[in-house]
């Protein structure tokens, strides 16, 4: 049910009325829902997103349930509305949430929550609304309905937006505003770019424009046109980077991953199940990888923990000096007059 245009409190007093506010469902409020066998078996046929699709192998990485890992993929979909979640499926709630994003125009509006309530087009199914604890009070979050719907809209958005809502004044929620920015590098990359390392002897570097292909599963290297492509995963549950660039002209494979959080973890085994799924030779080619994040935090940014040590040792990477080796950078976007973030 929408919210009213426009709210009366002298005469919702006078009649002793009081608004209510639905608020969205999290994620550990699913979790526990379908903790009830009876609930389950009603909803399961609409827990249909494929969790091989999503690059889970079947089960949830962190809980190894099943049941929980087809809750987090739907969840990635449906977030807050728990209608998406349990009355829609997969393909349903895509559709509906691709019309409702095709038919809005404030983008920045519905991240910050400013717009939907009362409008005469479908964007109120892009909003979800959260209650946080602040202090000795209880404040009201506004923000996309879940993730999906949140990067469609990035895709979308102009980059005059985005950069908006990634700067200090923008987003306030870190997980929304690290989508943002990173689809705000994609953006770039795909007009070209300069990255800029933390380290010093190495100069500034200009990153021509990229053609960006979205993938479910990484095709073979041969496959792919001369050239640099950039793959960019379909879902974020892959994990381990954002996007792997091929340059076949100069043998280079560059692995990205986009943060904006102090630190960030580095998981080498993402990386070889990709190189080894793109067909990659152990000789002959340079594999790199890229943390980029915001001008503020590039000289503060830390790699860690690192897991599955020496898995790159046949591409070139020595085992214990991986956090070394690994790149730091920000970039700058063509006609920008500083850099991003």
């Amino acid at each position: 049910m929408s919210a009213r245009a426009k709210n009366k409190p002298q005469e919702d007093r006078q009649n002793n009325l009081r608004e209510h506010t639905v608020i969205s469902w999290t994620l550990d409020e699913y979790l526990q829902a379908v903790k009830h066998e009876e609930l389950y078996k009603l909803v399961e046929p609409y827990l249909d997103i494929d969790p091989k699709a999503m690059f889970l192998d079947g089960r949830d990485t962190t809980s190894g349930s099943i049941k929980e890992g087809k809750v987090r993929c739907k969840y990635y979909l449906a977030g807050g509305s728990c209608r998406y979640m349990f009355e829609q499926t997969g393909q349903a709630v895509t559709e509906e949430l691709n019309a409702a994003v095709s038919k809005a125009s404030d983008i920045s509006g519905i991240f910050r929550g400013n717009v939907g309530s009362s409008s005469q087009v479908i964007v109120n199914r892009l909003i979800s609304i959260f209650v946080y604890e602040q202090g000795l009070y209880k404040a009201i979050s506004w923000m996309p309905v879940s993730r999906y719907a949140a990067r469609i809209l990035a895709v979308k958005a102009e980059v005059s937006v985005l950069k908006q809502l990634t700067s200090e004044y923008g987003m306030r929620h870190s997980a929304m505003k690290g989508l943002l920015f990173e689809m705000l590098f994609f953006k770039g990359l795909n007009a070209g770019m300069t990255l800029t390392y933390r380290n010093d002897d190495k100069q500034p570097d200009y990153w021509e424009p990229c053609n960006i292909l979205s993938f479910a599963e990484l095709p073979r290297m041969q496959t792919l046109a001369r050239g640099r492509t950039c793959l960019q995963p379909y879902c974020e549950f892959q994990g381990g980077y954002d996007g792997v660039i091929v340059d076949k002209e100069n043998r280079q494979i560059q692995f990205v991953q986009v943060t904006i959080a102090a630190k960030h973890s580095f998981k080498l085994s993402f990386f070889l199940k990709a190189l080894e799924a793109l067909g990659v030779p152990t000789t002959g080619w340079k594999v790199r990888i890229i943390f980029v994040t915001v001008r503020q935090r590039l000289a503060s940014l830390q790699i860690g923990p690192v897991k599955d040590r020496g898995a790159l040792e046949k591409y070139g990477w020595k085992k214990g000096q991986e956090e070394e080796k690994a790149e730091k950078a920000c970039f700058r976007l063509v006609g920008s007059v500083m850099d991003e973030g």
